[in-house]
């Protein structure tokens, strides 16, 4: 009998499974009580491309939803809206630059946030206590295109972002970790 381990896929939980190795790839049975349930699989390329949608599909849904109220709650700071353009629209530049390689990708990134903020602006012009303006539009370009540039032209700035939370770095061991914060 295969041995029984625990593994992470980290789309899930911790779960007792079953890895089989004479299958081509890896393969994992889950099992509940000793019953099997459902086999997970790697992602085809399909699917992939699928999940990297949904954080700036998120993203734009929240820029959208906020733009749709007449009013928005915030610090009675001046130009404070100007900011938070620039940022938000960095983010949705930053997500969708993710998705592909190279400064090609960057640009598209760029069109697509500075677009998106274009018609946002035209949306707000039909919201009771909205108005349509330039600059936040320059707000929302400014600060796609800083993230995008940042993204891809600098390279630890790039690695940061894409780190997996709570994990450790590559080649640093759990024990390795805990030693150092413990000494400190």
């Amino acid at each position: 009998m295969p041995p029984v381990s625990y593994v992470f896929d980290s789309a899930w939980t911790w779960e007792m499974a079953y890895v089989s190795s004479n299958l081509t790839g890896p393969t994992t049975l889950i099992f509940d009580f000793g019953l099997p349930i459902f086999r997970l699989r790697n992602p085809t390329e399909t699917e992939i491309r699928r999940r990297q949608w949904l954080w700036p599909l998120l993203v734009a849904g929240l820029i959208f939803y906020a733009s749709s109220r007449s009013v928005v709650a915030g610090p009675e700071i001046p130009n404070i809206d100007k900011v938070v353009h620039f940022l938000i629209h960095g983010l949705l530049a930053t997500l969708l630059c993710r998705m592909g390689t190279g400064w090609r990708a960057a640009a598209w990134a760029w069109l697509a946030a500075s677009a998106y903020g274009a018609s946002d602006e035209w949306h707000q012009y039909f919201v009771p206590g909205r108005s349509c303006s330039l600059a936040d539009w320059i707000a929302d370009t400014t600060g796609a295109a800083l993230a995008v540039s940042l993204y891809r032209g600098v390279a630890f700035y790039r690695r940061a972002l894409e780190a997996r939370l709570g994990r450790p770095r590559p080649g640093v061991e759990s024990s390795d970790l805990a030693a150092t914060v413990g000494a400190k």
